[in-house]
């Protein structure tokens, strides 16, 4: 169920994505051509990261309420964007960029007042916008202690070697090819519109691409708003020519998506439970069970997904487990020492895995030999993608 409103979800903010940038002046064949040109990108980066997907429909709100509010000023909807960015921080630690863009727009606003002599009689949306939005970090139920979480993950410079999501959109060419493509040309566009272009939208994209240069896990948000805001500039540096074949292919484009949706979904919904599984070897987790009935007391070193995985079937294993892969509880010097597991020690360093009486190993993540010592390690099980061992302290 968790996968279907996932799929539901990770294509349903690229529809509303679509009709945003239809509603902020975009046309039909200016819409079609951004999409073919991001689509590729939104999916790359969305279905990776499913804790991620209940964000993106709230994203596609913030920026479609703040881009309809610098185009047309006396619009008081734009309110509306501090009850979605409440709702972000309590579902995602990805509300920072909600924030960043609200806090944004405020700067734009006060920006606008100052270069126009208004110094002393600026406008109070722009104020709140700038103070009460970094507030709603601290709507959740850790109030202040929550700003930890943001310290934890986007200051940690471990995460960009440990962790593949954060490293830089670089280190996948397959991503950083038709990235970097999308991005020139959007350069290019907001370039010929110049003094057409608003200077709220302009930032936001500049902002968002420096983003997903410096993370890959942040490419869905700048194909999002690649899509919501470049259409209607587009439609200043090529006019459009609407005709009825175009509005056909429009038409013919929108039905080929909602099959596709309705077809997804119900491939998903069908489909046992095995076959969202088929990357893991249930017999590990067997055998976890086993080793623990017979030695309550057996700490579990797993990595790699493994972790979520059987904690996700047998919560009882809790205490028991003992790598955690949400990264953001980790400081720095942890992850670091994580990453040294799979370095062969010299003579004298001290194992910092003895105190652990079973190993789950990811084969997938590394090697399983550089973690099995074999005059202290028995192998139990080498299944699909997993090796399953016990060892002795020492």
């Amino acid at each position: 169920m968790y996968t279907i409103v996932c799929v539901a979800l990770i294509v349903g903010s690229l529809g509303a994505a679509v009709v945003a940038a239809h509603k902020l002046g975009g046309s039909d064949s200016h819409i079609v051509w951004v999409l073919a040109a991001t689509i590729f990108l939104h999916f790359s980066g969305a279905f990776p990261f499913p804790t991620q997907c209940f964000a993106y429909p709230l994203f596609v709100g913030v920026l479609w309420l703040l881009t309809a509010a610098v185009r047309h000023p006396s619009q008081k909807r734009v309110y509306f964007v501090f009850p979605l960015l409440l709702l972000w921080a309590n579902a995602h630690g990805s509300v920072i960029i909600g924030v960043a863009l609200a806090a944004l727009y405020g700067l734009v606003l006060l920006a606008e007042d100052f270069r126009a002599g208004r110094r002393w009689r600026v406008r109070l949306r722009g104020i709140v916008f700038v103070l009460a939005t970094p507030l709603c970090l601290l709507a959740t139920p850790y109030g202040i202690h929550g700003l930890s979480y943001y310290y934890a993950t986007i200051m940690n410079p471990a995460f960009k070697t440990f962790i593949t999501e954060w490293e830089p959109i670089t280190s996948v060419l397959t991503l950083a090819v038709p990235f970097f493509v999308c991005a020139f040309a959007i350069v290019w566009i907001f370039g010929l519109a110049r003094g057409r272009t608003c200077l709220f939208e302009a930032l936001a994209m500049l902002a968002l691409t420096v983003a997903s240069i410096w993370a890959v896990r942040n490419i869905v948000w700048f194909a999002l708003a690649a899509l919501i805001l470049v259409p209607q500039m587009l439609g200043t540096v090529v006019p459009s020519h609407p005709s009825t074949s175009h509005r056909r292919f429009d038409f013919a484009l929108l039905g080929v998506g909602t099959i596709l949706l309705l077809t997804s979904l119900a491939v998903v919904a069908t489909e046992y439970n095995s076959w969202f599984e088929q990357r893991f070897d249930t017999r590990a987790l067997q055998q976890v069970r086993d080793t623990l009935r017979r030695q309550p007391d057996t700490l579990v070193f797993a990595n790699g997904n493994f972790p979520d995985w059987l904690l996700w079937h047998d919560p009882d294993l809790a205490g028991h487990v003992a790598y955690d892969s949400r990264s953001e509880v980790l400081t720095s010097a942890q992850m670091l020492q994580l990453m040294t597991l799979t370095e062969i020690r010299p003579a004298g360093i001290p194992d910092p895995l003895s105190k652990y009486g079973l190993l789950v190993l990811d084969t997938a993540r590394a090697s399983p030999e550089l973690f099995i010592d074999p005059p202290r390690v028995h192998v139990v099980l080498r299944g699909r993608g997993v090796v399953v061992a016990t060892r002795s302290g020492g």
